[in-house]
């Protein structure tokens, strides 16, 4: 793991600029580096991800229980990354396609990928806020979840025990989890406009688009919740 932060933190200085440009300015910013080359900047577009998906999985690895091995771990799950961009970006680009757009599907792809960064490490970051509420209130109850995130479904009864014994932490915690919900929907609405001028659609079969991904999204998590059974059993990834 010591070679991995030490290859990710040599590319900080590079890497930290176009983060706050995507932030910042995300639809302009993509569409910049996703129109300088054939392949849309695919290139430097993997290089991003790869440090961002780093940036998340050793900002996650304090979680790890003492018997987790980082690197298979962080192997298995960046294999699963691959799959899920691959399919969604495919599902952003069908949607736009089928409402008459003209890109490329590998410039989609690298400003899907672009895209994801940020909400990326949004999320985790918001996880871990969740988590370590969960942790202050009961430690094992925060392995437990980091474990099994339907944990409280499965478990109605210690989510009720929670809520009574320390209110203000799972209020606190329902809230972290209801603004990733709220990030992922916003982001995404934010750089639909990206997508929008790669393609060459107006702003009506944009948002067309847009009700076409949001219907597709259910499908498509429904095929990442049965790989993710299948490449990682019922419990949950050690990372996300």
């Amino acid at each position: 793991m010591k070679d991995v932060a030490e290859r990710i933190f040599s590319q900080l200085p590079s890497y930290l600029p176009n983060l706050a440009a995507l932030v910042a300015h995300p639809k302009r910013t993509i569409i910049a580096k996703t129109g300088s080359a054939e392949d849309g900047g695919l290139k430097h577009a993997l290089i991003f991800v790869g440090i961002t998906v780093g940036l998340g999985f050793l900002l996650q690895a304090p979680t790890l229980s003492p018997e987790t091995d980082f690197l298979p771990a962080a192997t298995g799950m960046a294999a699963f990354k691959i799959i899920a961009i691959l399919l969604f970006s495919a599902v952003v680009h069908g949607a736009f396609r089928l409402l008459g757009g003209s890109g490329a599907y590998l410039r989609t792809l690298s400003a899907y990928i672009y895209a994801v960064c940020p909400l990326y490490l949004t999320l985790v970051v918001l996880s871990l806020i969740a988590q370590g509420l969960i942790r202050a209130y009961d430690p094992e109850m925060g392995i437990l979840v980091r474990t099994n995130p339907l944990y409280f479904i499965q478990e109605p009864e210690a989510l009720e025990r929670f809520q009574r014994e320390a209110g203000p932490l799972a209020v606190a915690m329902m809230t972290v989890n209801f603004l990733s919900n709220i990030a992922m929907t916003a982001w995404f609405i934010i750089c639909l406009g990206a997508f929008r001028s790669i393609h060459g659609v107006t702003r009506r079969r944009s948002a067309a688009a847009c009700v076409v991904i949001f219907i597709a999204w259910w499908p498509y998590a429904a095929v990442l919740f049965f790989l993710a059974i299948g490449i990682f059993g019922p419990v949950a990834p050690p990372l996300t």
